[in-house]
């Protein structure tokens, strides 16, 4: 096409108003258009990966049937069909909001706790809680896994239970003797010390889903 059929829309004067600049009145994003200048406010086509076919495409446009839901509450549960067998898990607070708490680990770590990680149990748990490529202590949220032999949980639990229904059996006979604490009205008297009874029963909660 010769120069003479290009039309300039800068020479362009609306009728009427002759000797006018056209670029007085074209502003915005309609004199970048005439001008052949794409004005980032505008939308744009989406292009492939910029140009370099190389570079990831991090956001794509998925179908509502891709939806996977994530679960807060459950992404750190690890049911006890999933424990190593022999072994025992359980997370242990490393820090909260960012504020480190070593005594709490420390202890867990008397108590036989070991730190979990990437490459422990044949990598069973690698990638699950945190990048793959990461190695070191399997950690989250603030949170680390650790682990102990089933048999040191076993005793732990036992021992535990003892020393429960130890503190039990001690209010009991307090109760039962009359050394009951803040009460100044003979409460070891014979007539007082028949009419206290101790009932157990045991009662149904409710356990929140979420």
């Amino acid at each position: 096409m010769s120069d003479e059929n290009t039309i300039d829309p800068f020479k362009m004067q609306p009728p009427g108003r002759a000797g006018v600049d056209r670029r007085r009145l074209l502003t915005g994003a309609a004199a970048g258009a005439a001008a052949g200048v794409i004005s980032p406010h505008e939308p744009q086509p989406a292009r492939a990966h910029d140009g370099n076919p190389t570079k990831p495409q991090r956001h794509i446009l998925r179908s509502v049937e891709e939806y996977v839901e994530y679960d807060e509450e459950s992404v750190l549960r690890i049911e006890r069909s999933e424990w190593p067998q022999h072994f025992a898990l359980k997370w242990v607070a490393e820090s909260v909001w960012g504020q480190p708490f070593p005594q709490v680990r420390a202890r867990s770590e008397k108590g036989g706790w070991v730190p979990v990680h990437q490459e422990d149990f044949d990598g069973k748990y690698r990638g699950r809680f945190m990048p793959a490529e990461i190695e070191g202590e399997i950690k989250m949220d603030g949170l680390v896994l650790m682990a102990r032999p089933q048999s040191w949980n076993d005793e732990a639990e036992r021992r535990m239970i003892r020393r429960a229904q130890q503190r039990v059996a001690i209010k009991e006979l307090q109760l039962r003797s009359g050394d009951l604490s803040g009460v100044t009205l003979a409460p070891n008297h014979p007539t007082a010390v028949r009419s206290n009874v101790i009932e157990r029963s045991i009662e149904q909660i409710s356990v929140p889903q979420k």
